[in-house]
């Protein structure tokens, strides 16, 4: 789902026009999921819920669509072509296609709950995007942290005093003086995402940030 031409029009071109605007998004939501391609080491057996991609609604689907659209068109009018979209499921498909396809502007800017979308898988890319702790490139997706969380705690605990880690280089041992600031620092980088995305969510609400290209050049914690 790269674009929203690919993600609704596609899905849609084939649909009658007796579909109304609720069930067509279902059928669309239902036709996406079904073609996911599986992912990295998996293969045609793998359920489609456990594919890269799989969203569980077709409310989540439609709210991510239209975040992928406002990064591709940072100046687009997401609200109106939310509006289009959802007002298209029971048209023709060539008209479906071409409302899709058609970028829309305006001066309307886009839905909150849209910008607060695109701003989370912002935060989300960053906080997982590693970084570097005294030399030491560091791995920050969830898996990592909770190791190194684990690790604080036996360190703290003196139920152990050295430890394996993974980094982004590979494996190495540390100390619990090293483990325990390696634990800390990555924890108040991550944190630091946390509250630059309330920061930007606050900002939404409050109508300052309005577009997508905002949200991308706020002051976000940097992968370094």
């Amino acid at each position: 789902m790269t674009n929203v031409s690919i993600s609704i029009a596609n899905t849609l071109y084939n649909y009658s026009t007796s579909i109304t605007e609720q069930a067509g998004l279902d059928l669309a939501w239902q036709n996406v999921m079904s073609q996911l391609p599986p992912g990295d080491k998996q293969d045609a057996n793998t359920a489609i819920q456990d594919r890269p991609g799989y969203v569980n609604s077709s409310a989540l689907y439609l709210q991510n669509t239209l975040a992928a659209w406002a990064n591709a068109n940072p100046s687009g009018n997401v609200s109106a072509m939310m509006a289009q979209c959802i007002q298209s499921w029971d048209l023709s498909p060539p008209q479906v296609a071409n409302v899709v396809v058609n970028t829309v502007s305006s001066n309307t800017a886009p839905l909150p709950s849209v910008l607060m979308s695109y701003a989370a898988a912002k935060a989300d890319s960053i906080a997982q995007g590693g970084i570097t702790v005294d030399g030491i490139p560091m791995p920050t997706d969830t898996t990592n942290q909770g190791l190194l969380t684990g690790a604080f705690i036996l360190a703290q605990s003196g139920a152990a005093n050295s430890f394996n880690i993974t980094t982004q280089n590979g494996f190495i041992v540390v100390n619990t003086a090293v483990i325990s600031d390696l634990a800390i620092k990555v924890g108040l980088f991550v944190k630091s995402v946390q509250d630059a995305t309330a920061n930007v969510f606050a900002q939404i609400n409050s109508n300052t940030i309005t577009t997508a290209a905002q949200i991308d050049s706020f002051n976000w914690p940097q992968n370094s």
